[in-house]
């Protein structure tokens, strides 16, 4: 519909004269949410940093259901709050949000040399796509879902089909690269067959980094290496699948090593 913010359309033969049961239905929208909320979190920088949007954020940026056309079950979302400040905040955060679905839905994961700008939105929204992926062929009925954005008609919108959720399974568990950075942590293993090691980044949280054997050298030969903190730079990777938003693996190309303080 012309004045939601967003629209689901599933289509399926058995929906000409039935709706999708509460639980098809229940968990596409809070897969739409959780996208939302994920775009807000990106737009901040703090997706990848296991953030959590407070309760106040979370009520402006909440979704309802506006409308419900009934034979093609298209149902129309629009803001919660109906403060005209939030609308277009909200109305930016569902662009994103289905532009890193398109990644998706286009097939294009992996297939560009140049690494997306959303490359961490794309990898943390992967749950939110297989759950709406997952709907298609299940016990609703339905063979594809339709997300139409502000003023998209229908017949336009992105389409998750059987081969979308085909292309998605098969993602699931893989790492994907994501631009240059910098990371720092504990070294708490060393893997010298193989000139990896691992560090503790945060309480809990492991990241394994691999380098070639002339900066692993360089590493080890360090004085007081283990549960020392280090700091390297070069490319992270990200695994779809993986619930906790930070890297997995990383590829040092260089260590920075803090400055010696002058007495």
């Amino acid at each position: 519909m012309k004045d939601d913010l967003l629209s689901l359309k599933f289509d399926g033969k058995e929906l000409a004269t039935r709706s999708l049961p509460i639980y098809e239905l229940a968990t596409s929208l809070i897969a739409i949410q959780r996208i939302v909320h994920k775009a807000a979190l990106f737009s901040e920088g703090k997706l990848d940093k296991g953030v959590h949007l407070p309760t106040r954020r979370r009520e402006e940026l909440a979704l309802q259901v506006s409308t419900h056309k009934k034979g093609s079950d298209l149902w129309g979302l629009a803001p919660y709050l109906t403060d005209p400040a939030i609308g277009p905040i909200v109305q930016g955060l569902v662009v994103a949000g289905l532009v890193a679905l398109g990644a998706y839905v286009g097939r294009k994961i992996g297939d560009t040399k140049e690494i997306p700008q959303n490359q961490i939105l794309i990898v943390n929204i992967f749950p939110e796509m297989r759950q709406l992926a997952d709907r298609v062929g299940n016990i609703g009925g339905v063979d594809r879902i339709e997300l139409l954005g502000p003023g998209v008609t229908t017949g336009h919108g992105l389409v998750i089909d059987a081969k979308t959720q085909e292309y998605v399974r098969e993602l699931e568990y893989k790492l994907v690269p994501g631009s240059k950075t910098t990371i720092s942590g504990v070294v708490t293993r060393l893997l010298p067959q193989s000139f990896r090691l691992d560090i503790e980044d945060a309480p809990g949280h492991y990241i394994r980094v691999a380098m070639d054997e002339k900066l692993f050298e360089k590493v080890r030969r360090l004085p007081v290496l283990m549960e020392r903190e280090v700091r390297f730079e070069g490319i992270p990777l990200y695994k779809f699948g993986d619930t906790t938003g930070g890297v997995n693996e990383f590829r040092a190309d260089r260590v920075i090593l803090p400055r010696a303080r002058s007495k």
